[in-house]
Protein backbone atom coordinates (compact mmCIF):
# COMPACT_ATOMS: atom_id res chain seq x y z
CA UNK A 1 0.00 0.00 0.00
CA UNK A 2 1.64 3.38 -0.87
CA UNK A 3 1.39 6.42 1.07
CA UNK A 4 -0.74 8.48 -1.96
CA UNK A 5 -3.63 6.05 -1.27
CA UNK A 6 -4.12 6.77 2.35
CA UNK A 7 -3.49 10.27 2.59
CA UNK A 8 -0.89 12.92 0.77
CA UNK A 9 2.16 14.46 2.59
CA UNK A 10 2.18 17.49 4.92
CA UNK A 11 4.59 19.51 5.70
CA UNK A 12 5.12 17.51 9.14
CA UNK A 13 6.15 14.39 7.37
CA UNK A 14 9.59 13.09 6.98
CA UNK A 15 11.28 11.04 4.56
CA UNK A 16 14.72 9.91 5.27
CA UNK A 17 17.05 6.79 3.90
CA UNK A 18 14.33 4.38 2.98
CA UNK A 19 12.27 4.60 6.32
CA UNK A 20 9.03 7.06 6.80
CA UNK A 21 8.60 8.99 9.20
CA UNK A 22 5.06 10.97 9.10
CA UNK A 23 1.28 11.74 10.93
CA UNK A 24 0.27 7.95 10.23
CA UNK A 25 0.27 5.38 13.32
CA UNK A 26 0.48 1.42 12.57
CA UNK A 27 0.15 1.60 8.95
CA UNK A 28 2.38 -1.01 6.05
CA UNK A 29 3.96 1.76 3.46
CA UNK A 30 5.92 0.90 0.50
CA UNK A 31 8.53 3.99 -0.65
CA UNK A 32 8.80 4.16 -4.23
CA UNK A 33 11.92 5.89 -5.55
CA UNK A 34 10.97 7.90 -9.17
CA UNK A 35 13.46 8.77 -11.88
CA UNK A 36 12.33 12.82 -11.26
CA UNK A 37 13.53 12.83 -7.80
CA UNK A 38 10.50 12.37 -6.04
CA UNK A 39 8.94 10.20 -3.64
CA UNK A 40 5.49 8.16 -4.37
CA UNK A 41 4.85 10.66 -6.81
CA UNK A 42 5.37 13.83 -4.37
CA UNK A 43 8.27 16.31 -4.46
CA UNK A 44 10.67 15.28 -1.64
CA UNK A 45 10.80 18.70 -0.81
CA UNK A 46 7.95 20.18 2.23
CA UNK A 47 8.12 23.78 0.27
CA UNK A 48 7.29 22.17 -2.89
CA UNK A 49 3.51 22.38 -4.57
CA UNK A 50 1.87 18.51 -4.17
CA UNK A 51 1.21 17.46 -7.39
CA UNK A 52 0.01 13.86 -9.21
CA UNK A 53 1.69 10.66 -8.71
CA UNK A 54 4.26 9.66 -11.76
CA UNK A 55 3.31 7.23 -14.00
CA UNK A 56 6.56 6.35 -14.96
CA UNK A 57 8.22 2.87 -14.30
CA UNK A 58 10.39 3.02 -10.97
CA UNK A 59 13.95 3.12 -10.79
CA UNK A 60 14.38 1.38 -7.46
CA UNK A 61 11.60 -0.59 -4.77
CA UNK A 62 12.07 -0.36 -1.53
CA UNK A 63 10.77 -3.07 0.64
CA UNK A 64 7.79 -2.56 2.83
CA UNK A 65 8.76 -0.67 6.07
CA UNK A 66 6.46 0.03 9.40
CA UNK A 67 5.60 3.32 9.90
CA UNK A 68 7.59 4.77 12.76
CA UNK A 69 5.02 6.51 15.97
CA UNK A 70 6.00 9.92 16.90
CA UNK A 71 3.87 9.12 19.99
CA UNK A 72 5.91 9.36 23.48
CA UNK A 73 6.08 5.82 24.97
CA UNK A 74 3.71 6.53 28.19
CA UNK A 75 4.67 3.31 29.68
CA UNK A 76 2.09 3.20 33.14
CA UNK A 77 4.43 2.98 36.41
CA UNK A 78 4.46 -0.35 37.77
CA UNK A 79 5.88 -2.28 40.38
CA UNK A 80 8.70 -4.16 40.08
CA UNK A 81 10.55 -7.20 42.24
CA UNK A 82 14.15 -6.57 43.11
CA UNK A 83 16.44 -9.46 41.92
CA UNK A 84 19.98 -10.55 43.26
CA UNK A 85 20.55 -12.19 40.13
CA UNK A 86 23.88 -11.29 39.02
CA UNK A 87 24.31 -8.39 36.73
CA UNK A 88 20.66 -7.83 37.52
CA UNK A 89 19.77 -3.94 37.34
CA UNK A 90 16.64 -1.32 37.90
CA UNK A 91 14.62 -0.81 34.96
CA UNK A 92 14.80 2.90 33.37
CA UNK A 93 12.54 5.19 35.57
CA UNK A 94 12.11 3.01 38.82
CA UNK A 95 13.29 3.72 42.45
CA UNK A 96 13.87 1.44 45.27
CA UNK A 97 11.47 1.08 48.04
CA UNK A 98 12.62 -1.35 50.34
CA UNK A 99 13.79 -0.37 53.69
CA UNK A 100 17.58 0.07 52.42
CA UNK A 101 15.80 3.49 51.86
CA UNK A 102 13.37 5.86 53.43
CA UNK A 103 10.26 4.35 50.74
CA UNK A 104 11.26 1.14 53.15
CA UNK A 105 7.58 0.20 55.09
CA UNK A 106 7.91 0.38 58.85
CA UNK A 107 5.89 -2.64 59.82
CA UNK A 108 7.42 -5.97 59.25
CA UNK A 109 5.04 -9.02 58.41
CA UNK A 110 5.89 -12.29 59.68
CA UNK A 111 7.12 -14.12 63.20
CA UNK A 112 9.86 -12.23 63.74
CA UNK A 113 8.59 -8.68 62.55
CA UNK A 114 6.81 -5.80 64.34
CA UNK A 115 7.36 -1.92 64.03
CA UNK A 116 10.97 -0.53 62.94
CA UNK A 117 12.19 2.95 63.17
CA UNK A 118 14.80 4.69 61.87
CA UNK A 119 17.91 4.49 63.83
CA UNK A 120 20.32 7.53 62.26
CA UNK A 121 19.19 10.04 59.38
CA UNK A 122 16.89 10.24 56.64
CA UNK A 123 19.22 10.07 54.04
CA UNK A 124 21.35 7.80 52.14
CA UNK A 125 21.31 4.02 52.70
CA UNK A 126 19.07 3.71 56.09
CA UNK A 127 19.79 2.18 59.45
CA UNK A 128 16.86 0.45 61.47
CA UNK A 129 16.26 -0.66 64.80
CA UNK A 130 15.52 -3.99 65.54
CA UNK A 131 11.52 -4.45 65.32
CA UNK A 132 9.61 -3.74 67.91
CA UNK A 133 7.08 -7.55 68.61
CA UNK A 134 3.87 -6.48 68.41
CA UNK A 135 0.90 -8.09 69.89
CA UNK A 136 -0.16 -9.86 66.92
CA UNK A 137 1.94 -11.50 63.99
CA UNK A 138 1.65 -8.97 61.16
CA UNK A 139 0.78 -10.45 57.73
CA UNK A 140 1.70 -8.87 54.50
CA UNK A 141 -1.88 -7.52 53.89
CA UNK A 142 -1.72 -6.36 57.53
CA UNK A 143 1.82 -4.47 57.34
CA UNK A 144 0.84 -2.60 54.09
CA UNK A 145 -2.59 -1.45 55.54
CA UNK A 146 -0.82 -0.32 58.64
CA UNK A 147 1.53 2.09 56.28
CA UNK A 148 -1.46 3.28 54.44
CA UNK A 149 -2.86 4.13 57.35
CA UNK A 150 0.06 6.02 58.74
CA UNK A 151 1.13 7.60 55.58
CA UNK A 152 -2.68 8.61 55.11
CA UNK A 153 -3.95 9.64 58.53
CA UNK A 154 -0.97 10.40 60.41
CA UNK A 155 -2.22 8.23 63.51
CA UNK A 156 0.60 5.04 63.55
CA UNK A 157 -0.31 1.65 65.38
CA UNK A 158 1.81 1.53 67.91
CA UNK A 159 2.64 -2.38 69.46
CA UNK A 160 0.87 -2.19 72.87
CA UNK A 161 2.95 -2.31 75.78
CA UNK A 162 5.32 0.46 75.55
CA UNK A 163 6.46 2.41 78.29
CA UNK A 164 5.41 6.02 77.49
CA UNK A 165 9.30 7.04 76.75
CA UNK A 166 9.03 4.62 74.32
CA UNK A 167 5.50 5.87 72.53
CA UNK A 168 7.19 9.28 72.28
CA UNK A 169 10.32 7.82 70.55
CA UNK A 170 8.34 5.89 68.45
CA UNK A 171 5.74 8.60 67.32
CA UNK A 172 8.57 11.07 66.57
CA UNK A 173 10.92 8.95 64.59
CA UNK A 174 7.69 7.68 62.54
CA UNK A 175 6.68 11.70 62.32
CA UNK A 176 10.11 12.63 60.86
CA UNK A 177 9.75 9.85 58.32
CA UNK A 178 6.65 10.46 57.10
CA UNK A 179 7.41 14.30 56.73
CA UNK A 180 10.51 12.26 54.78
CA UNK A 181 8.48 10.05 52.90
CA UNK A 182 5.66 12.43 51.28
CA UNK A 183 7.90 15.32 50.81
CA UNK A 184 10.06 12.93 48.19
CA UNK A 185 6.79 10.91 46.54
CA UNK A 186 5.66 13.69 44.45
CA UNK A 187 8.83 13.87 42.44
CA UNK A 188 8.39 10.12 41.96
CA UNK A 189 5.17 10.64 40.08
CA UNK A 190 5.33 8.62 36.99
CA UNK A 191 7.81 6.11 38.22
CA UNK A 192 7.71 2.49 38.85
CA UNK A 193 8.67 1.32 42.50
CA UNK A 194 10.77 -1.70 42.90
CA UNK A 195 10.56 -3.70 46.57
CA UNK A 196 11.47 -7.73 47.34
CA UNK A 197 7.40 -8.40 47.40
CA UNK A 198 6.73 -11.24 45.06
CA UNK A 199 4.19 -10.17 42.00
CA UNK A 200 0.89 -10.58 42.87
CA UNK A 201 1.13 -10.40 46.60
CA UNK A 202 -0.08 -7.31 48.39
CA UNK A 203 2.80 -4.59 48.87
CA UNK A 204 3.44 -0.94 50.34
CA UNK A 205 4.85 -0.29 46.61
CA UNK A 206 1.20 0.30 45.48
CA UNK A 207 0.67 2.47 48.25
CA UNK A 208 3.32 4.95 47.50
CA UNK A 209 3.11 4.57 43.65
CA UNK A 210 -1.03 5.89 44.24
CA UNK A 211 0.18 8.76 46.41
CA UNK A 212 3.10 9.29 44.28
CA UNK A 213 0.56 9.76 40.88
CA UNK A 214 -2.30 11.53 43.16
Amino acid sequence: MCLQNILPPSPGDRFTGGTVEARYLNVEAEVRYWEDGTINGQPDNDDAPKRAASTGPPLKSAPPVKMKSIMRDHTQPSRIQLSRSKGSRLPANTVRCDRRTILGNPWVPGENGGLRIPNGPLRGKMDWYSPIPTTEILTVERAVALLAEWLLTENPILPAGLSDTDVTRCIDALEELRIAVLDRLPALRGHSFACWCKPGSPCHAETLMEIANG
